[in-house]
């Protein structure tokens, strides 16, 4: 059975178990107070019979907890404390502070109440060309892993080459910030 830590050497990824479990406990939120809403068996057969969502196995289940608790690790295993991403930068980090208080630099609450710089805002030593402006776009609300997920994945509205690009590599190439702030600003609705 492989390790969180070994598949994190394998990627080259400094963080050790513990750091990535106390973050991953951050990110993931509280855990659930109880078994949650039990529905009656003629409930159950009326949701079965009508909701529209076909019925899913406890081994689906499972998968799919385990597939958003490795898009969590992910997260975690790919982000930088203050001070990695102020000396990244070249910038003392309470000029870091400021830019992530004016917008310019993304960053969320980990464990200890310490922020997290996710790694993809940066290339090149620099933060990506018109971060400000979408950051700007995206919902308030939107989770970290969601927000790397966004940023990340290649969207067939950002073409180079009439290949689909990520919204960092789109940014980092010189393209137009507003087809990615556009699509930053639909981020969490509904299909």
């Amino acid at each position: 059975m492989t390790t969180v830590a070994e598949v994190l050497a394998e990627h080259a990824l400094a963080s050790s178990e513990e750091q990535v479990a106390a973050e991953l406990r951050v990110l993931l939120g509280p855990a659930p107070a109880g078994p949650g809403l039990a529905l009656s068996a003629a409930e159950d057969a009326f949701l079965a019979e009508h909701g529209g969502v076909r019925a899913v196995t406890a081994k689906q289940l499972a998968n799919l907890d385990a597939r958003s608790v490795a898009r969590s690790v992910a997260e975690v295993a790919g982000t930088l404390s203050r001070r990695e991403a102020a000396e990244l930068l070249g910038i003392d980090q309470t000029r870091l502070s400021h830019r992530v208080r004016d917008g310019g630099i993304y960053a969320y609450p980990g464990a200890g109440g310490r922020r997290r710089f996710p790694d993809w805002q940066f290339r090149h030593g620099r933060v990506l060309p018109h971060l400000a402006e979408v950051l700007a776009a995206l919902p308030q609300a939107a989770h970290p892993v969601t927000v790397r997920s966004f940023m990340t994945t290649p969207d067939d509205a950002l073409l180079l080459n009439d290949e689909p690009v990520s919204p960092v590599d789109w940014l980092d190439a010189g393209g137009d910030p507003a087809p990615v702030r556009a699509l930053a600003e639909t981020l969490g609705e509904q299909q």
